[in-house]
């Protein structure tokens, strides 16, 4: 479905059902990310990223059971991360970046306990940080970078053993530093600069 000449998403056929990886990255697509889509329920990887797609993911993202990898980002996405991402119990890779999504992070993500890397930055997404992100144990990376984040950072982060980069800076992040953070043992990026996080120590 869809074309590289300035055509949209349209819905597939019975065979297209078939299709284990879509990769349509850096083309010339417009128009709406097609709920259709979601009718390709034998896809692993979705890659949609660098084009000029708008309107909402849809819903029936939550159908693609078997799917490992969703690249959105870099696209004109507005709406929120559906909930029923939380049924993507397979997932590695969210990418949704650059995008102008809003709304908070659906704690339903937590479900998705394969997750190795999140990328969610530079948009608008607003709430607090879901303390089901702790369910994450494979999680690599979490870049929630430049958005309008609120609260403080739960300290179910501390269980993210896997963590090597995580991001979080530019938003609007009150309180402490969960001391839990600084021990986990395989973090080696930790950007937090440029909120209004309090305390006078840092660590234990």
């Amino acid at each position: 479905p869809g074309s590289g000449s300035g055509g949209g998403l349209g819905p597939p056929t019975t065979q297209e059902n078939l299709i284990v990886e879509l990769l349509l990255q850096q083309n010339n697509l417009q128009g709406v990310f097609s709920r259709e889509l979601g009718f390709l329920t034998s896809c692993s990887n979705l890659s949609l990223f660098g084009n000029s797609l708008v309107g909402t993911i849809p819903t029936t993202i939550g159908n693609m059971l078997p799917l490992t990898k969703l690249w959105v980002d870099g696209n004109e996405l507005v709406g929120g991360l559906p909930t029923q991402v939380g049924r993507l119990r397979n997932l590695n890779d969210i990418a949704v970046y650059s995008n102008q999504l809003t709304g908070s992070i659906p704690t339903e993500i937590g479900n998705c306990e394969r997750l190795q890397r999140f990328w969610g930055d530079s948009m608008m997404i607003s709430g607090t940080i879901p303390t089901e992100l702790g369910n994450l144990l494979a999680l690599t990376n979490l870049f929630l970078d430049v958005n309008e984040l609120s609260g403080t950072l739960p300290s179910e982060l501390g269980r993210l053993t896997n963590l090597r980069d995580f991001r979080v800076f530019r938003n609007r992040l009150t309180g402490s530093i969960p001391p839990e953070l600084f021990t986990l043992p395989n973090l080696r990026v930790a950007y937090m600069d440029s909120n209004s996080f309090t305390g006078r120590r840092l660590g234990r």
